[in-house]
């Protein structure tokens, strides 16, 4: 009797297992690869960047074989936001299957773009001092990195003339 109810719960643990283990066999065997033709590809999101020339750099060509998901699709993401011209959030979906053809969608969304600026209170430091500090011109591509930058570099401005306290606000 004591044998017996020593290797129950081993038993009930070895069942377990076993069904845990075909549980998550068929969560995870949704990313099998699978080769499609391009049919055609459209972008979503893109405000200034001309749609035909975001297709080009991503390197996705209609009448192409591609795996997916796979290499192709990941390297069209990397190319475009080697760019510079777009958020990390870029996807690339398949918008309509037909047999063994795919419609693709690339999703991006891009950054704004400078359309003017205002200094407002800068009574402490020069306006052209604070200028210099600022490297956009109209029209240029406005990361959060390169705002970031801009803002230490103006609060370096005001530490330097005694003023640690300053803060600096964006609006978009």
């Amino acid at each position: 009797m004591h044998r017996m109810l020593r290797n129950f719960p081993s038993k009930q643990l070895k069942f377990i297992f076993l069904i845990i283990l075909f549980a998550t066999g068929q969560i995870y065997s949704q990313n099998i690869k699978a080769k499609y033709k391009i049919l055609g590809v459209r972008v979503e999101g893109n405000k200034t960047a001309d749609a035909n020339t975001i297709i080009a750099n991503s390197g996705l060509k209609i009448g192409s074989t591609i795996d997916i998901p796979g290499d192709a699709t990941i390297n069209a993401i990397k190319r475009l936001w080697s760019l510079n011209l777009f958020t990390p959030t870029i996807k690339i979906e398949i918008e309509k299957k037909i047999g063994n053809g795919v419609f693709l969608v690339i999703k991006l969304k891009e950054y704004p773009r400078l359309a003017s600026y205002k200094i407002v209170g800068s009574d402490a430091v020069d306006e052209d001092d604070i200028k210099k500090e600022i490297p956009f011109n109209k029209g240029h591509i406005l990361k959060p990195q390169d705002i970031y930058r801009s803002i230490i570099k103006i609060k370096k401005l005001y530490t330097d003339k005694g003023y640690l306290n300053t803060k600096i606000s964006t609006k978009e």
